[in-house]
């Protein structure tokens, strides 16, 4: 379970700030725009994500980190 959940009209959220403070390396939110998710709500200057869409998110980092192993070898 994800912690510091926002409901935002409805869909459970997080911001980009609070799953980088869960995760071992930081994630910018232009690269997963750039990877084809959008994010669910603007507040202010932070950017929302919908949970349901965080597993994806998360294997796409991971499908990139084994590209990018596989190349070293």
């Amino acid at each position: 379970m994800l912690n510091n959940t926002t409901d935002i009209e409805g869909t459970l959220c997080i911001s980009t700030r609070d799953l980088n403070d869960q995760l071992p390396f930081v994630m910018q939110a232009k690269a997963m725009e750039e990877w084809g998710f959008t994010p669910h709500a603007r507040i202010r200057a932070g950017l929302y994500w919908r949970v349901e869409d965080v597993p994806a998110i998360l294997q796409h980092v991971i499908d990139d980190t084994l590209k990018v192993k596989e190349n070293c070898k």
